[in-house]
C-alpha cells in the first residue's frame, strides 16, 4: 500500500518563531494590500534591519511564506493588537506552514498536559519521531545534524512561542490567548486552537 502522507515541510531551521520579522513584514501588507509589492518595499527598505542582501532575502521569503497562510482578520490583528496577538499570530502560521511542530504540539505536549505532565524531556521528542517515521520516510534521510537542528529549532520555537517554558528542562507552560485572538483563530477553524494547548 502507498503512503499517502503528505511529507513534511522540514525548511524552518534556520529560523525560530521571528515574532518581531513577522510583525515588521504584515504592517507592509497591511498597508500596501498586496504581496509582490510588499516583497518589493521590505527588501528595498531592508525592514529586517539585515547587512546582506542575501539575508533580507531569505528573511523576506520565509516569513512572507509563514504570513501568507494567515487570514485577511488574522493579519490584522497582528498589524493592530501586536502586543496581545504578534506572538500568537506568529506560532499560528508556523503552525499551519511546518506541520511537524503542529503535531508535536498535539500529539505529545496536549496528551502530557492533559496527563498532567509537565516536564519535556529528551525521550519526548525521539520518541515522537519515531512514532511518525513510518509516515514520513523524510524524517529517515536527514543527517544526525540536521535530526538535531530540528529538534532543537522546533522547541524554540515553541517556547519563544510560549507554549513551553524558556527554562531548563522545559516545562509546558501555554500562555493564556486573549479573547480576540481566540476569536479570529476559531472563525477559521476551531481545530487551530488545539495546539496552543487552550483550556
Amino acid at each position: 500500500m502507498l503512503n499517502t502522507t503528505k511529507p513534511y515541510n522540514l525548511g524552518y531551521t534556520a529560523y525560530s518563531l521571528g515574532a518581531s520579522y513577522a510583525y515588521e513584514l504584515a504592517t507592509v501588507f497591511i498597508r500596501l494590500g498586496d504581496w509582490d509589492l510588499t516583497k518589493q518595499e521590505a527588501i528595498a527598505g531592508n525592514a529586517f534591519k539585515q547587512a546582506k542582501a542575501s539575508s533580507i532575502n531569505r528573511l523576506e521569503r520565509e516569513f512572507r511564506l509563514r504570513l501568507q497562510t494567515l487570514t485577511e482578520d488574522q493579519l490584522h490583528l497582528l498589524v493592530e493588537e501586536p502586543a496581545i496577538a504578534r506572538v500568537p499570530m506568529a506560532l499560528l502560521a508556523v503552525y499551519k506552514r511546518y506541520q511537524l511542530i503542529r503535531d508535536f504540539a498535539e500529539q505529545v505536549l496536549l496528551e502530557k498536559s492533559q496527563t498532567i505532565d509537565f516536564e519535556i524531556r529528551p525521550s519526548d521528542y525521539s520518541s515522537f519521531i519515531e512514532q511518525i517515521e513510518p509516515a514520513h520516510p523524510e524524517l529517515l534521510g536527514l543527517s544526525d545534524t540536521t535530526a538535531s537542528k530540528l529538534r532543537q529549532v522546533t522547541l524554540r520555537i515553541l517556547s519563544e512561542g510560549e507554549i513551553l517554558s524558556q527554562s531548563t528542562p522545559k516545562r509546558i507552560a501555554p500562555a493564556l490567548l486573549s479573547d480576540s485572538v481566540i476569536s479570529v483563530i476559531r472563525a477559521e477553524d476551531p481545530d487551530f486552537l488545539i495546539p496552543f494547548l487552550q483550556p
